[in-house]
């Protein structure tokens, strides 16, 4: 990651991103190094943001503040309500992506080519009326190519 574009993160961001690496065993000098920023502007920048750099954690952490009228700056145990939506949102990232699959895509059927052969499947039945009424959605296209692509997909995928 380059100074520009970690300079067009928001900072909740930023932070996530150089925790992340931390957590990782990275440095901060040899992440400030990877930005091509300073360890000291990356340290201002984030202490206008109420974040600093806790040492025996190894993590940027908010700043606690003892000011009890101000509801915003309220701790638990030792995290920020800042601290556990960086800590959420690293989770929430981490669920999407591991969750990719179950997303509806559009149906692509490729042009496929050559004479189609004859063959003959067992399949059970459950299966093969949830296919039909799929058929029958789809009546732009030729049982042949919904056949042939799912064959396909399926070797792309575990061949």
């Amino acid at each position: 990651m380059n100074k520009n574009t970690f300079n067009s993160l928001d900072y909740i961001s930023q932070i996530s991103c150089i925790n992340k690496s931390l957590s990782e065993g990275d440095s901060l000098l040899k992440i400030c190094k990877e930005i091509g920023m300073q360890p000291s502007a990356i340290n201002e920048q984030f202490k206008t943001f109420g974040y600093e750099f806790d040492s025996t954690n190894k993590q940027y952490i908010k700043i606690s503040s003892t000011n009890s009228l101000n509801p915003n700056s309220l701790t638990i145990d030792k995290y920020t309500f800042d601290d556990m939506y960086l800590k959420l949102n690293e989770v929430y990232e981490w669920y999407k992506s591991q969750n990719n699959s179950s997303e509806c895509k559009d149906l692509n059927i490729d042009e496929f080519e050559g004479n189609p052969v004859s063959r003959s499947y067992k399949i059970y039945p459950d299966i093969q009326i949830e296919f039909k009424e799929f058929c029958d959605k789809h009546k732009q296209y030729k049982v042949q190519d919904l056949v042939s692509q799912a064959f396909k997909n399926f070797l792309d995928l575990y061949s």
